[in-house]
C-alpha cells in the first residue's frame, strides 16, 4: 500500500471523490487540522500544487497525486 503523503497520514483522509469539474475533493477529520496550513487553506506537500478551501473540512485539491480507489 502506497503513503499518499507524511504530511497528510491516510487516517486523516475520510473522503476523497471527483467533481463534476474534474477537481478532486477530500474532506479531512477535524482531528487532522494540524496537516492544514491554515494560512493559505492547503494541505502541505510538493504533491500538492494548488487548493481551495470549501467548507471547514472540505478542500478542492487541483493536480494532486491522491489515489482515487
Amino acid at each position: 500500500m502506497n503513503d499518499i503523503n507524511p504530511a497528510l497520514p491516510h487516517s486523516a483522509i475520510s473522503e476523497i471523490f471527483y467533481t463534476s469539474s474534474g477537481c478532486n475533493v477530500v474532506s479531512v477529520a477535524p482531528a487532522s487540522s494540524r496537516y492544514l496550513d491554515k494560512q493559505d487553506a492547503c494541505v502541505t506537500g510538493d504533491w500538492l500544487r494548488q487548493c481551495r478551501r470549501r467548507s471547514q473540512n472540505q478542500f478542492y485539491i487541483l493536480n494532486s497525486k491522491f489515489p482515487i480507489n
